[in-house]
């Protein structure tokens, strides 16, 4: 018996399932030159200074618009008066 977590999970579970849950990953299929080229180059886009200010624009964008509906909502609910006292 195993001293590990996993031998001892193992050994109370019925074989299919050990079989199933435990069994190794296949050795990695080697690339294509072509599909090498296609990682490397996407890896290149991800990673250059163009796409991480491009993020950093989106983030931007997403967290002042929250902010803009967020600090909206809280003004028409502030309201309160008998037109806003329903709000979906």
């Amino acid at each position: 018996m195993s001293n590990n977590i996993f031998g001892m999970l193992k050994a109370r579970m019925p074989d299919e399932w050990g079989a199933r849950l435990f069994q190794t990953r296949p050795e990695p299929v080697s690339l294509t030159p072509f599909w090498a080229m296609v990682r490397k180059d996407v890896s290149d886009h991800v990673h250059s200074w163009r796409s991480i200010i491009l993020l950093g624009i989106i983030v931007l964008t997403c967290i002042g618009s929250l902010y803009t509906s967020i600090s909206h909502i809280t003004e028409t609910l502030k309201g309160g008066g008998a037109e806003n006292s329903f709000f979906f």
